[in-house]
């Protein structure tokens, strides 16, 4: 959603966009401005050992995912330069002003030996450095951007601190939150009846992957917590992954099916969010944590876990930080519930924090970067 942002926001006058997906389910395809033109070439197909993965390739004739294991494997064991041989399509110019990676790893190959531009940048987005890649490879890759994008200064500061060598390359530009946008399409449809079985039921929203760095399963604990005390609650999440068949079998163990719904993956989640009294973010490895502007932006408090992203977005002003500790995110959770006008007031100081995140001061982060 943060590219879509970007791109939604830069002027379609001044640039034009060619964007190469590499895999398969494009949710925000239809969010995207009609100056973007879109490549896709699916390399989902293209994972697992590689004899298996060819041999399977072959027989569906997906050549991409052939082309790609098999350029892939020689680059490894000689030169990266061979990425230059990846078939991605007719449609990419045989020059650009300016390319953008926008995460490190595969996209970080394809934009430096894929392609061929005077100006090479690279979005950095992860709340750790540990992405799975050894840390003097990833070192040597980013060494070879002009310039590094960290989406938050705490992300900086991490990048920094782990590759000091690339600290002259490193920028921030924070992310985007579309609030017009985001207003308009909280009122799609309704997500769901509040206040549906009692008066005085409150309603939790999380919005997240279901992985494990999401910290989502702990929403588990911390509901059990809240139903001890006697709570009225019901508690919606929004998302999947990974983790989502382990979440559910800790919520039968713990007899919450009253209590935690899971909505499964929305394309569009801010109707969930903006129906919601309390937003909960419980991931503690966060670059940024977009979705707790977007709740700002519908007028929703929020309650976050301490991450990196966290921090730089929520202050006592604003919302509430806790611990990663689920009797005192319970408790946290109880404070806003019991304590209304306190809510309302952190809902109304929102503003001054989304203004810093309006597409026109990211826009012009963006146009200073790409112009010098």
């Amino acid at each position: 959603m943060a590219l879509v942002n970007l791109l939604n926001c830069i002027d379609s006058s001044k640039y034009e966009v060619d964007l190469l997906l590499i895999q398969n389910g494009y949710d925000y395809e239809s969010d995207l401005p009609e100056y973007v033109n879109c490549i896709k070439v699916n390399l989902d197909e293209a994972q697992g050992p590689f004899g298996a993965s060819v041999i399977k390739n072959v027989r569906n004739r997906n050549w991409d995912c052939v082309n790609y294991r098999i350029v892939n494997l020689l680059a490894q064991k000689t030169s990266l330069k061979l990425f230059r041989f990846l078939s991605l399509g007719s449609r990419l110019k045989s020059r650009y002003d300016a390319v953008i990676a926008f995460r490190p790893g595969i996209c970080a190959d394809i934009a430096l030996y894929r392609t061929v531009s005077d100006l090479k940048i690279c979005w950095w987005h992860h709340g750790e450095i540990n992405v799975g890649i050894p840390l003097n490879i990833l070192n040597e890759q980013l060494s070879k951007f002009d310039k590094i994008v960290a989406v938050s200064n705490g992300v900086k500061a991490m990048l920094y601190e782990a590759l000091p060598d690339l600290a002259s390359k490193i920028v921030v530009i924070h992310n985007i939150i579309d609030i017009d946008r985001i207003r308009y399409k909280s009122n799609d449809y309704v997500s769901y009846q509040k206040n549906n079985h009692s008066d005085k039921c409150y309603e939790i929203v999380t919005v997240s992957r279901l992985s494990k760095e999401k910290n989502v399963d702990r929403a588990v604990e911390v509901a059990d917590i809240l139903r001890r005390r006697g709570v009225q609650f019901r508690w919606h999440i929004v998302g999947d992954g990974d983790c989502q068949d382990e979440i559910v079998q800790q919520i039968k163990q713990h007899s919450l099916e009253s209590y935690i719904f899971l909505a499964g993956k929305q394309v569009n989640p801010y109707p969930w969010i903006k129906n919601a009294d309390l937003m909960v973010h419980l991931s503690t490895i966060e670059s940024f944590g977009l979705v707790i502007l977007e709740a700002m932006a519908l007028g929703v408090p929020c309650v976050a876990v301490e991450s990196i992203g966290s921090r730089e977005l929520i202050n006592k002003h604003n919302g509430i930080l806790t611990k990663n500790d689920s009797e005192i995110i319970a408790d946290n959770i109880l404070f806003a519930i019991k304590n209304g006008d306190e809510m309302k007031n952190f809902v109304n100081n929102a503003d001054c924090e989304l203004n810093r995140f309006s597409s026109e001061n990211i826009a012009q982060s963006f146009n200073k970067i790409v112009n010098d």
